[in-house]
């Protein structure tokens, strides 16, 4: 059973590696370290315990602080509260980049894509 259990998790992680286009890794806050794969149209962020990414333990984060939406190939970062992204105050809508470093109260997520053969 062991060996059955092992297998079947290594499957599912390869699988979702594979399938993996989009996601977010959070770096800092009391998260870090753990990703989150975007394969949704829409992920919800915010301090509700329903959200798609639940942010906890911080009074500054909104029940709904952000939506991140994937439209084609493009994302977009829909801002119900603040954020910065690289540094700078987000739009209400702030199309994301790979690379791009989100802020959220104390969490900070990077954004990253896989690369597209051009």
């Amino acid at each position: 059973m062991m060996i059955l259990g092992a297998g079947t998790g290594i499957a599912i992680g390869l699988v979702e590696s594979a399938l993996k286009e989009r996601w977010l890794y959070v770096s800092g806050g009391p998260l870090a370290g753990k990703q989150f794969i975007l394969y949704k149209p829409q992920t919800q962020i915010g301090s509700q315990q329903s959200s798609d990414i639940y942010l906890f333990k911080d009074p500054a984060i909104l029940p709904t602080h952000a939506v991140i939406e994937v439209r084609g190939s493009q994302t977009i970062m829909h801002s119900m509260g603040q954020v910065f992204v690289s540094g700078q105050s987000s739009q209400p809508q702030h199309v994301l980049r790979s690379g791009d470093v989100i802020q959220i109260g104390r969490y900070t997520l990077s954004f990253l894509e896989k690369q597209r053969a051009q």
